[in-house]
């Protein structure tokens, strides 16, 4: 099938979901199927042009259509004991994907470029710390080591996933979080490549979420760019998809975690996150 067939099947499907509720769902999912379609024809360099100039919505709504048809049988079954709902509203209620659906970020193995499956490099960020980094930047606008899945959640404007590989992208943006693969072998490359990014002015606001490794060089090297800190009280509760595949607290988290702060907005993050832990101002002549 051709991608230009492939493309009038989504935009016709797309209006029709928008005009049906219950029966749209269907509509959905083919929407989504013929996104995946899309996607893997053309790859993940050409498919997010492709989406942002001939399909009739942004990349954030063909996440949610893929994961609809990664989900159909589930969320079939949630429309036919809850009736018409409003695309989120299905979201809210889908279980997790289970990780052989998701794009996660994995650590480096042997080889150095193929990715191997570390799970706390695909823990997600839970809702109450997305909510309060919205707060303080006015939104999201990028994400840079992400899934189809998670930014269903996060909704940022834009988001990088594993196939994207961030470390090679610009990250052109007014605002950007961070929550870095945590493997040794990748966390020490994503703040270096956040410093690169800050000193290339790519960004205006930057909040970064790490564990508290005040050891690390790496852990030094974003404090020396950043205006505040967060030291959490207690440990994150971050998010996983279990066997079941519903979204779970990860129990396995044995480190406290620091979000720094890069951007003017200092007395507002402060005020938004000090429930979160001690924050503080940092005094850099760097940031």
């Amino acid at each position: 099938m051709s991608i230009e067939v492939c493309k009038k099947i989504i935009i016709k499907h797309h209006l029709s979901g928008l005009e049906k509720m219950k029966e749209g769902v269907k509509d959905w999912i083919t929407c989504g199927e013929n996104v995946l379609k899309i996607k893997k024809e053309l790859g993940h360099g050409k498919y997010l042009p492709y989406v942002k100039e001939f399909l009739p919505f942004n990349k954030v709504q063909a996440s949610k259509y893929i994961r609809f048809a990664v989900q159909a049988p589930a969320l079939l079954e949630i429309i036919e004991e809850h009736g018409a709902l409003s695309q989120n509203e299905a979201l809210k209620m889908l279980p997790a994907a289970s990780q052989a659906d998701m794009a996660y970020v994995g650590s480096i193995s042997n080889d150095d470029k193929t990715p191997a499956v570390r799970n706390s490099d695909n823990w997600h960020t839970p809702d109450g710390v997305i909510d309060a980094v919205k707060h303080v930047m006015d939104g999201i606008d990028l994400d840079p080591f992400s899934s189809d899945e998670a930014n269903a959640r996060i909704e940022a404007k834009e988001y990088f996933t594993v196939e994207d590989n961030s470390l090679e992208q610009e990250w052109k943006a007014d605002s950007v979080f961070v929550n870095p693969p945590y493997g040794r072998k990748l966390i020490g490359q994503a703040i270096d490549k956040i410093v690169e990014q800050y000193e290339n002015n790519a960004f205006k606001e930057c909040i970064v979420l790490v564990n508290n490794a005040t050891d690390t060089l790496w852990f030094h090297k974003i404090a020396s760019i950043s205006r505040a800190m967060c030291l959490t009280k207690g440990r994150i509760a971050f998010l996983s998809p279990a066997e079941d595949g519903v979204m779970k607290q990860v129990s396995s988290n044995t480190r406290g975690q620091t979000l720094f702060y890069i951007g003017d907005n200092v007395s507002r993050f402060i005020d938004t996150f000090k429930d979160l832990g001690l924050c503080m101002e940092v005094d850099n002549e760097n940031a």
